[in-house]
């Protein structure tokens, strides 16, 4: 946990400056915070995104990391393989340029909170670039994401959305997930709790 933020307060300071850094961790750790935890069955097959503007796919962490190389401009959830285990993330593409992402947290990797079991994923870490928002693309980076784990066989994907976060609660909501409760967290704890749950098990992970 410690090393992991560690990593979490370097790609920051890096990306985004000393400043915004400080004020988001303190945001993050030095209150209260509640989350929503959402959850979406895969077991219907959600059918890819189709739009005339961009296209969508899951891309390896290789192929973002050449697509990112060294650049400062970016977010860090850009660069969230070098703070957590995550292998794997669904985008938005316009062009060769990726607008958006969300990454996908499989069985055996670290997650924020959850301890994920055999057919289930965890969409976390998600982000737009300013340029892009205000046309529904986080929406249907998730449904991307979706769409990719049904075809691999998953059968069910949660997410913990920050209560605060209204426009990514509207976007999870819009891609087809449901609500299935909210929890709290302070400094590095996070709860265990059990959830009504979709097909499948779910349980959230000490720290």
């Amino acid at each position: 946990m410690a090393r992991r933020q560690v990593r979490r307060l370097w790609v920051g300071i890096r990306q985004q400056g000393l400043g915004t850094t400080l004020y988001w961790g303190a945001f993050g750790y030095l209150r209260p915070n509640r989350f929503v935890v959402l959850a979406r069955d895969l077991q219907r097959h959600p059918a890819p995104p189709v739009r005339s503007d961009l296209r969508f796919a899951v891309w390896p962490v290789e192929r973002l990391a050449a697509w990112r190389g060294d650049r400062r401009d970016l977010a860090p959830e850009f660069f969230q393989d070098t703070i957590e285990p995550v292998r794997r993330c669904a985008v938005a593409l316009d062009g060769d340029d990726v607008a958006g992402l969300i990454w996908i947290y499989l069985p055996g990797w670290t997650t924020r909170m959850f301890r994920l079991c055999e057919g289930e994923a965890e969409l976390n870490a998600g982000y737009v670039r300013p340029e892009y928002r205000g046309c529904r693309i986080f929406a249907d980076v998730l449904t991307a994401a979706c769409a990719g784990l049904a075809a691999a066989g998953f059968t069910t994907v949660y997410a913990a959305v920050h209560s605060g976060n209204e426009p990514s609660l509207r976007a999870f909501r819009a891609a087809g997930f449901i609500d299935l409760t909210s929890i709290r967290h302070f400094l590095l704890y996070r709860p265990r709790v059990r959830v009504p749950r979709l097909p499948g098990r779910i349980a959230f992970a000490q720290p």
